[in-house]
């Protein structure tokens, strides 16, 4: 009795030590959990990887594939591997640990980055730059409140798509894009890059640097862009928060603009007067950034102070229309209504150039090869590409930029319109893809011998080929063995019925051309038969058994 007590104690004693040992994380578990909100619907992520959601669901952004309402937490359908996620307005993100974004929702902007303006239920891959492949090598993803998302991939570039109506997306427009466009440097020059964080409001986007610098771009009715300026207007591409050029006034100021140093028409003018309305300071020469009509971009001289400021102009300025920019702006944006400020020397202000596009065609391509053109027009920038009508070939797609790019899918003609727009106007013209088709390879026999048959017994056989299907087989010459025939698809069958060594050559034939080999099938005679008193019969086990009794039979009758 003592010794079943005892050994009962120590069990317990065992039970209770591995209850108070720590319990390993399940093997399962992928993702840091995390949860996600914006106006009316809820996201949360558990460490499993899997995706769950809640609330309002008008447009399918809880993402169980139907636009009901839900009370209570669904699984995101299709869903997993996912370690992070972000709520947008009326749309969902998810970040996949393969580096891929996934989304779901409104689209009416094309902020589910899938190509189209396309409501979905359900998760969709948001698509590469262009809408050629899926974007990846994506680190950390943010939605927008007003129909825009953003993605930093681990190269530290930033990338967006959506809805663009105050330039939040970053690429110096303020158009909609269906698919991720990369987020230009400051200014517009190059692209934005070191970049280690970055979160959205409803109308506008942040970066943080590696420098530890913030950089806003987008809508700026509220001053949220943190500019140290006298203007409250939106921004199309990132500029430092806190402001690079604070002009040190606190009322709007106007200008004017004006050639100096020769006469209207000359060759000979050494720069551009600006005059404001009031005196300003804080202006640098590397606030001064000059694009001449060539495209180059240089850096302007500048001197002057208060009111009457002059930028120098290099002899390749001169030498056409230049278009000036001060400080990190897309548009001088020193006054509440001010443009860009366009100075043509020698005409006093001409109105910017409308494109002209001077492709005259594009080269042909092939099914299964990647595909790249770039589009070219003249005017003044920036120039963005569109389709105006018809159909690029199957698996090209056509970027703002002109690019068009991708792998054709399908071989033929394919007849299109493209529009090139800037802000002086648009220009049309219809261009033309002949993709070809793969060329076809002749066959090449690889079938190296054939096995042997017996007579009597059923025979099958394939021949094998490479080459472009459809292949045709023929005998070419000599006679297979007797009772045998072979298929056009490359099959020999049939029940051999003569032994024998058979030579022969076979055929292969497509449209590139025919390969021809020498084969030889063996047959083998049927099994021997035996006898009982000169009546033959097959040597089976069966056989022997009946020669027995029948032996058994005449055994008893006669002795």
């Amino acid at each position: 009795m003592k010794k079943a007590v005892s050994v009962l104690l120590a069990l317990v004693l065992a039970l209770g030590l591995l209850a108070l040992a720590p319990v390993a994380a399940s093997a399962a578990d992928i993702a840091t959990p995390m949860i996600a909100a914006k106006y009316y619907h809820s996201l949360a992520l558990k460490s499993d990887g899997t995706v769950w959601a809640w609330g309002q669901n008008t447009y399918g952004q809880v993402g169980d594939g139907t636009t009901t309402n839900k009370r209570t937490p669904v699984q995101v359908s299709g869903l997993n591997g996912v370690t992070a996620v972000a709520a947008g307005e009326y749309h969902s993100l998810a970040l996949k640990s393969d580096g891929t974004v996934w989304a779901w929702g409104e689209n009416g902007h094309g902020q589910l980055g899938d190509g189209t303006t396309t409501d979905s239920g359900a998760p969709v891959q948001v698509k590469g730059a262009g809408g050629a492949g899926s974007l990846s090598g994506v680190a950390v993803i943010a939605s927008g409140g007003h129909g825009h998302s953003l993605a930093l991939k681990s190269d530290g570039t930033v990338w967006a798509w959506g809805y663009n109506y105050a330039g939040q997306l970053g690429d110096g427009t303020t158009t909609d894009s269906s698919t991720p466009v990369q987020v230009l440097g400051a200014g517009g020059e190059g692209f934005l890059s070191g970049v280690t964080a970055i979160s959205t409001g409803r109308g506008h986007s942040l970066a943080l640097k590696n420098d530890g610098t913030v950089w806003t771009w987008g809508y700026n009715a509220g001053y949220e862009l943190g500019r140290v300026t006298a203007t409250s207007s939106n921004n199309f591409t990132p500029m430092q928060a806190g402001g690079t050029l604070n002009l040190g006034v606190t009322t709007p100021v106007t200008f004017t603009a004006a050639q100096v140093g020769g006469a209207s028409g000359t060759a000979n003018s050494t720069g551009i007067q600006l005059t404001f309305s009031k005196a300003v300071s804080g202006l640098a020469a590397e606030n001064i950034t000059i694009f001449n009509s060539d495209g180059a971009v240089t850096k302007g001289t500048l001197s002057g102070s208060g009111t009457s400021w002059i930028i120098g102009l290099s002899s390749v300025d001169k030498q056409g229309g230049v278009t000036v920019r001060i400080g990190n702006f897309s548009t001088f944006s020193v006054t509440t209504t001010a443009q860009t400020v366009m100075v043509y020397k020698g005409s006093g202000g001409t109105a910017p150039v409308a494109p002209t596009i001077t492709t005259a065609s594009l080269p042909g391509g092939t099914v299964g090869t990647a595909y790249s053109q770039t589009l070219a027009a003249t005017g003044d920038a920036t120039i963005t590409w569109s389709l105006d009508s018809g159909s690029l070939p199957g698996g090209l797609s056509l970027s703002t930029a002109g690019a068009i790019s991708g792998t054709p899918t399908a071989a033929g003609t394919f007849n299109f319109t493209v529009k090139a727009n800037n802000s002086a106007g648009s220009n049309t013209k219809a261009l033309s893809i002949v993709v070809a088709a793969v060329p076809a390879t002749a066959p090449t026999i690889t079938t190296a011998s054939l096995p042997g048959g017996t007579v009597g017994t059923a025979y099958s056989q394939a021949l094998a080929a490479t080459g472009s299907a459809p292949i045709t087989w023929s005998v070419d010459s000599g006679s297979l063995p007797g009772g045998l025939s072979l298929s056009t698809a490359g099959v020999i069958t049939g029940t051999p019925t003569t032994a024998g060594t058979f030579n022969f050559t076979v055929k292969a034939t497509n449209s590139a051309g025919s390969d021809t080999k020498t084969f030889s099938i063996e047959i083998s005679a049927k099994p021997p038969k035996g006898t009982i008193f000169g009546t033959s019969f097959e040597a089976t086990f069966f056989n022997w058994i009946l020669f027995f009794i029948l032996f058994g039979w005449i055994w008893m009758w006669f002795f």
